[in-house]
């Protein structure tokens, strides 16, 4: 679902665990880990588009095994 994104105002990007959310994407070409706050790395899949209601995200990552779904927020 995307009803369930963590706002968060510390998030560099825009993350989602599920490549459906994305309505484009495309396998993701740059670094191959997204850093957590405690050093861990994530592996990125594809970057792209999320729709959420009536907003458009452009470089939204798709990370498979992050836990929670993040709206980068400033």
């Amino acid at each position: 679902s995307q009803s369930n994104f963590l706002v968060d105002s510390g998030a560099t990007h825009h993350v989602t665990n599920d490549l459906a959310n994305l309505a484009l994407h495309h396998l993701y070409t740059g670094p191959d880990s997204l850093f957590m706050g405690n050093g861990s790395g994530l592996n990125i899949s594809h970057s792209g588009t999320l729709l959420l209601n009536d907003l458009s995200l452009s470089n939204t990552l798709c990370v498979p095994s992050m836990q929670q779904k993040i709206l980068s927020v400033s």
